[in-house]
């Protein structure tokens, strides 16, 4: 599956991909589609779901956010675009990924679930 169909929605409430691009500059600067090179990935400190990406297009630099449901699955998509610094986001959204996580949430009966078993819905917890 294309990283762009598998990044198509977070809580079915935004697309995520391509992201929603913003310039520091000039807040009137919003950029669509998949668009530019992709220069850095930041991870947020204060929210394990949420990826932040930079790009530059057309001698400017515009970032854009991307969250997901799954910590494991974000960290996963970090990883796949961290190796894929310089590439165009056209070549991003093409690529064909394999991922062993899914955007599902990390979550049984109410607690989050940190696993690095192939696939989280197959984590058993413990009884208590």
């Amino acid at each position: 599956m294309k990283l762009r169909d598998q990044l198509r929605t977070h809580k079915e409430t935004f697309s995520n991909w391509p992201p929603i691009w913003t310039s520091s500059r000039d807040p009137t600067d919003k950029p669509r589609g998949e668009i530019g090179t992709l220069q850095h990935v930041l991870m947020n400190e204060h929210d394990d779901e949420v990826l932040f990406i930079v790009i530059e297009y057309q001698g400017r630099r515009y970032m854009g956010a991307m969250g997901f449901d799954s910590s494991a699955f974000c960290r996963q998509i970090y990883t796949v675009l961290q190796s894929h610094i310089g590439f165009s986001i056209k070549e991003i959204g093409d690529m064909d990924l394999h991922l062993s996580y899914s955007n599902q949430p990390d979550r049984w009966q109410g607690r989050r679930i940190y696993s690095t078993a192939p696939d989280a819905s197959a984590v058993s917890p413990s009884s208590s």
